[in-house]
Order: structure tokens, then C-alpha cells, then sequence
């Protein structure tokens, strides 16, 4: 009589042995409440109550994904894929053949250090109209891994390298705060509407 649900938990964990991803975890939990609902009315009173099946779906999934928390974190996901893991830019421009994205007033992006423990991929380009700021300047406060490493002040249009050294850490969030970011609208020097902080190019912009 209690066949399907049964069943239904045997695959919950076959799959949670074999889940190296978390979409299957969760697709397992999913496919086990929707067959042991479709049982619901073969079930003892105890199961078939609305608090017990509610009890058992919450178990299998918290337990599910337990398995695969790891796999499902950001950082992780995202070098696994290739994919960039990052906050506060805009999409990617292509000026002359140089590729970069412009970053808002706070912007990080997760990076990875080299066997030599540094990272100098990335270049810091000021495009602000530094002429039309109060101080004629525009400064970026850089951290690494959460602390505070340097400012660079900009008092003309141009780059400057940004290299990361750290012999204790081999990966981390990358961050810079620029002060002030200029939205050129409300300047009233163009109709460009986002606010702008710096460029960054190379690494894998």
C-alpha cells in the first residue's frame, strides 16, 4: 500500500549519495514530496497529516543539501564554471581594442593569486572629468580580503597597475571604493546616466 512513497525515499538517497551538484539535491526533495503527495491518501494517519508530511519534506531537504552546501557556494560555483564572481560593475566595453568594465562607486570581484603569489593582471584607468570635480582628483581606496591596502590618487585622465602580493592567502575578494563616482546626467555634461566610478581592464574582464 505504501509502495510509491517508499520508493520515493530509496531514490532520495540514492541520489543524495551520488548529488556532486546541488540542482540534483534539490530536484531530489522536490520529486520525493510530490510522489509521497500523490500517496498522501494510503498513508497512516501519523504520516498523512499535514504537520508530519511537512516535517519529512523539510528533513530530506535540509539533509539533501547539506550535502551539497559547498558545491552551491558563490566562489565556488563560480570558478568552476569560469564564471566571474563579482559585485558593483556594469557590462564589459571594448575602447581601441582594450577591453574593461566600468565599476560604480563600490565594486570587488573575487580573484585568484598565481604560484608566485601575487596577481598583476589588473589595470586602474581614471575616466572621470577630473576638471569638473571639486578637488580635480578622484580617489581610489583598494582592499584586499576585507582590509584596507592603498589608495591611489588620480589628478589626470590615465592607468596605473593594480597588483596583489600575498604570500598567506592564495584567493580573496578584491575591492576598491572610489571617491567620488560621477554620473555625467546629472553634471550636466552628457547623457550617460549611470554612475561611474573607475575602468578596470584585464584580468578576466
Amino acid at each position: 500500500m505504501y509502495a510509491p512513497c517508499v520508493g520515493a525515499k530509496s531514490r532520495v538517497r540514492f541520489m543524495i549519495r551520488r548529488s556532486g551538484r546541488g540542482g540534483i539535491s534539490i530536484f531530489s526533495s522536490i520529486q520525493a514530496y510530490l510522489t509521497c503527495q500523490s500517496a498522501a491518501s494510503d498513508l497512516p494517519a501519523a504520516w498523512g497529516s499535514p504537520g508530519g508530511r511537512a516535517v519529512e519534506v523539510l528533513a530530506v531537504f535540509v539533509i539533501a543539501n547539506l550535502f551539497s552546501f559547498n558545491s552551491l557556494h558563490p566562489k565556488n560555483w563560480a570558478r568552476v564554471t569560469s564564471t566571474l564572481y563579482d559585485y558593483g560593475f556594469y557590462y564589459q566595453e571594448n575602447e581601441g581594442g582594450r577591453k574593461f568594465r566600468w565599476t560604480g562607486e563600490k565594486a570587488g570581484i573575487y580573484i585568484y593569486l598565481d604560484q608566485h603569489d601575487c596577481n598583476s593582471k589588473y589595470t586602474m584607468v581614471c575616466g572621470a572629468p577630473l576638471s569638473h570635480l571639486p578637488s580635480k582628483r578622484q580617489i581610489v581606496d583598494v582592499y584586499w580580503r576585507g582590509r584596507f591596502l592603498k589608495s591611489v590618487i588620480f589628478r589626470d585622465n590615465g592607468h596605473i597597475p593594480l597588483q596583489i602580493e600575498d604570500h598567506d592567502h592564495r584567493k580573496g575578494f578584491l575591492e576598491v571604493r572610489v571617491r567620488p563616482a560621477c554620473n555625467l546626467k546629472r553634471m550636466e555634461l552628457g547623457l550617460e546616466t549611470r554612475d561611474l566610478g573607475i575602468q578596470l581592464s584585464g584580468g578576466d574582464q
